[in-house]
């Protein structure tokens, strides 16, 4: 680990003098947050119901999309300073009404299925642009604050589109992709008609980069620590997102959801949405978690055995015990949103205060994720292609990785501990 003054990755900070109203990036942000988790993390219940696709099938498409999301989010950057903030905002939601209501206007499973693959890169240009929005110009404190606030709307807005996802595959499969749309275009109103405060010469935010290991004054010891939470958080965030789109492949598909009425499956799914709402309202109002990184090795712990808690239900172990399945299922998701909540808010808290709010952070942020999502799904279809009649064994490759991620963050740090004890 290098000297905990200067950042790990080289940062180019795109701060400027304009200024997005708040209010409108948080709505914007809410509203994509509710279109995306449709087309992206329940997909997969539109996928099984409507295709009658099975695990492999799903696994295939999440590991599709965590490929593109990756390309896009570290693209996001160069484009926002080629394009300024406002013109990619707009372009892009543009593009993403298109998309929606051509899956919307077909019947056809390849046009769709491509569709749903071109959807992601365009939403993930979005977030890093969002995110820097609505941190920058922030003291430490503040950011803490408004990352909270931040987290709160997409992650309620979230929960509730997964929620009611299966309302609207009953009502009419085409919905999924109908309200997307009408959110998309809506975005792309409201960034075309907001005026940037401090705007000069039409600017809208693309400025010239600057020092690339700027980085607020602290106090060394709290640096070392803000430092050392960053680098934790780097490690478990790919792992997180592992779990996240394993698990979402995966629920459908679970023991406990079959038989279910599709409103009452996706409200049963969107358990660990609303747990890690909770788990952001907490951490949004708290400042405890800032000097305590060991938390979060605790948290890649309880995310490992809570990502086991869902996808082996009790009747793989024992048919009589089929009625703790669903228990089972809602109290490991609980688990899980609590500790996915604190490992994306230490990513992204500690990236944007060490690198001041850049929009590169925000991509490097959001490409983790992209990560986690090829390497979670894409070992699961791996290995229940090679073994199709062993449910668990796609589980089983999922939970090694976690537990290299485990101890990875094991070693950062004890080596931490070395370097300044």
């Amino acid at each position: 680990m290098s000297d905990p003054a200067v950042i790990p990755l080289a940062y180019a900070a795109d701060r400027s003098p304009t200024r997005y109203p708040l209010r409108a990036v948080l709505v914007t942000e809410g509203m994509l947050s509710f279109a995306a988790n449709l087309l992206f993390v329940g997909i997969f219940f539109y996928t099984t119901s409507v295709f009658a696709w099975g695990i492999v099938a799903n696994f295939l498409l999440a590991t599709g999309q965590g490929v593109v999301y990756v390309v896009a989010a570290l693209a996001t950057q160069k484009l926002s300073r080629a394009l300024g903030r406002r013109t990619l905002l707009v372009g892009s939601n543009l593009a993403l009404t298109a998309v929606s209501l051509g899956a919307a206007l077909t019947n056809s499973q390849p046009i769709i299925v491509t569709l749903v693959l071109a959807y992601v890169p365009l939403i993930a240009l979005n977030w890093p642009v969002l995110e820097t929005l609505a941190s920058e110009g922030a003291e430490p404190r503040e950011l803490s604050r408004r990352i909270g606030v931040y987290n709160l709307v997409w992650a309620g807005t979230g929960a509730l589109a997964i929620a009611v996802q299966g309302s609207l595959l009953r009502l009419d499969a085409r919905a999924v992709f109908f309200a997307p749309a009408i959110l998309h275009l809506t975005a792309a109103v409201i960034f075309a008609f907001t005026r940037p405060r401090g705007a000069a010469n039409g600017s809208d935010g693309a400025s010239p980069a600057r020092d690339a290991h700027a980085a607020p004054h602290a106090e060394p010891a709290l640096l070392a620590q803000r430092t050392l939470a960053l680098w934790l958080s780097r490690i478990s965030q790919p792992a997180a997102y592992v779990v996240l789109y394993t698990i979402s492949a995966l629920m459908p598909l679970l023991p406990p959801m079959r038989g279910l009425d599709p409103a009452y499956a996706t409200l049963v799914a969107s358990v660990w949405l609303v747990s890690r709402w909770l788990a952001f309202l907490l951490l949004g109002a708290t400042t405890f978690w800032h000097v305590r990184p060991g938390l979060l090795l605790w948290a890649a712990a309880l995310m490992t055995l809570a990502f086991l808690g869902i996808s082996v239900s009790p009747s793989y172990v024992r048919p009589a015990w089929a009625g703790a399945d669903l228990p089972m299922l809602i109290g490991a998701q609980i688990v899980l949103g609590f500790t996915l909540g604190l490992i994306y808010t230490a990513s992204l808290y500690f990236g944007m205060v060490l690198s001041d709010s850049s929009t590169e952070h925000a991509g490097y942020h959001e490409a983790l994720i992209g990560a986690g999502q090829v390497l979670g799904p894409g070992i699961g279809a791996l290995t229940q292609w090679r073994w199709p009649t062993k449910p668990l064994a796609g589980v089983a490759a999922v939970t090694g990785v976690l537990l290299l991620s485990l101890v990875a963050a094991m070693v950062a740090a004890g080596r931490a501990r070395r370097r300044d004890g």
